[in-house]
């Protein structure tokens, strides 16, 4: 493995000072088969609730602080931009003499969705 030496971290002194928000513990148990199992963070999984809310932007504000920092940070945002934004297909599906696709172009987010009769 091959390492590009124009990919910096933030310096030690930052990544040791990062203090992440705390996440609320539920006393929650279930059991499945006869095994109890522990689910302390069952609470996340009400993605409407305003307390989630709040922890995952207060997690985001330390993310983006940190990425803030990363020197080479805008040089790999734009890479990767080149390497994922180019034409998609799905795999052609066909029903009866119809064969259907799924098309989506550069910089769109909706796909389009492609039709034709097989046998000219």
């Amino acid at each position: 493995m091959t390492t590009n030496s124009a990919v910096a971290s933030p310096s030690p002194e930052t990544t040791s000072a990062l203090t992440y928000p705390t996440a609320r513990r539920v006393e929650q148990t279930d059991d499945y088969f006869g095994a109890t199992v522990s689910d302390p963070y069952r609470w996340m999984e009400d993605v409407d609730s305003s307390e989630l809310k709040t922890w995952v932007d207060a997690e985001n504000e330390v993310t983006q602080a940190y990425l803030s920092q990363v020197p080479s940070r805008e040089t790999m945002q734009r890479r990767l931009m080149e390497l994922i934004n180019f034409e998609r297909y799905t795999a052609p599906a066909s029903w009866d003499s119809l064969f259907l696709l799924a098309q989506q172009r550069v910089a769109e987010s909706e796909c389009h969705l492609l039709a034709g009769r097989s046998g000219g």
